[in-house]
């Protein structure tokens, strides 16, 4: 990492947007019945494919982040559910419309919100066209086995040298990490006066060598002592062995800027990278010590209907 006194980065206050990041956790264990994979890891494919298949970086950032934010509240409410529901293509642009205002409203930039607000359209029309654009990586092809590799290569857990490794359950894939990251980072760029195109590749291929190097955490990197950076290098360069020069090229200097703090789009990706992994745990810690009043009541599990009275009832006759 570049020397950079870090005093001399100023964080303006994230505001609401630090209520809504913990909420995009979740697309890390929520896998719809017609994925083959979690949400997260399916968008990080889906980022990929257009990636590899010559998309601009910043167009693919726009799409993945209104996709995972609209998985907030509709997850897995995409163009084979819509079809398959028989809702037509007016009445889908206007659930997802009325999902994205009162979901995100005014808890991101301003700008960044039109500018996701004009994706829908689009998003919506690329869900019922015959033919989708998207060509979907085989994951056999020997050119890009290293987006499912990444999709079924655990995160480390938690390890430091001298103690034990806590390993968490169920494991965070690296996939998982990476789209979050991207996503986070596209959010946070307004904040830093960064493009959004950088930071969202960079947050996407910043695990790249971990399609060889099964992750070790910390204490396995120490472990490794010199032989470390030739085995990552090594590793990015076997990932990439396929992929057209000028393709990989803008995905190593990608990597490259994730730790440089002397531009906007390298402090993005980094205040990206460790707020997921604080926000992974904590959303570990908040699901294990789920009480009875955080679902009965604060949620309200029986909620508001026709029948609340008689399942109050139900439960009264039961002691519950």
């Amino acid at each position: 990492m570049k020397k950079t006194d870090a005093q001399t980065v100023h964080l303006e206050p994230m505001g609401a947007l630090k209520e809504m990041l913990p909420e995009l956790q979740d697309l890390k264990r929520q896998q719809p019945a017609h994925y083959t994979k979690s949400i997260a890891s399916s968008l990080f494919t889906e980022s990929w494919e257009r990636l590899l298949y010559g998309k601009n970086p910043k167009d693919i950032a726009l799409r993945i982040t209104l996709k995972a934010l609209l998985a907030i509240v509709l997850p897995g409410c995409d163009g084979h559910f819509f079809k398959t529901a028989g809702i037509d293509q007016k009445s889908a642009e206007t659930i997802l419309k009325s999902a994205f205002y009162e979901q995100i409203g005014d808890r991101i930039d301003s700008r960044l919100y039109q500018n996701l607000w004009k994706e829908i359209p689009e998003l919506v029309a690329e869900f019922f066209v015959e033919t989708n654009f998207r060509k979907k990586l085989d994951p056999y092809d020997s050119k890009y086995w290293f987006v499912e590799a990444l999709c079924n290569q655990p995160r480390a857990g938690a390890t430091k040298p001298g103690m034990s490794r806590l390993l968490l359950v169920p494991p965070e894939m690296h996939s998982e990490h990476c789209l979050i990251t991207a996503v986070y980072a596209v959010l946070l760029s307004p904040g830093f006066n960064a493009e959004i195109g950088l930071p969202f590749l960079t947050g996407l291929t910043h695990h790249l060598h971990n399609a060889v190097l099964p992750d070790c955490g910390f204490a396995g990197e120490i472990a490794l002592g010199e032989y470390l950076h030739p085995i990552i290098e090594n590793s990015r360069a076997e990932a990439l062995k396929h992929v057209d020069k000028k393709s990989s090229e803008h995905i190593m200097n990608a990597i490259l800027n994730h730790e440089n703090l002397e531009n906007a789009e390298g402090r993005s990706s980094s205040a990206a990278d460790v707020l997921d992994r604080v926000l992974d745990i904590k959303w570990r810690v908040r699901a294990a010590s789920v009480i009875e009043k955080d679902v009965l009541d604060d949620l309200e599990l029986v909620h508001d209907g026709p029948i609340k009275s008689f399942q109050m009832e139900v439960l009264k006759s039961a002691d519950l």
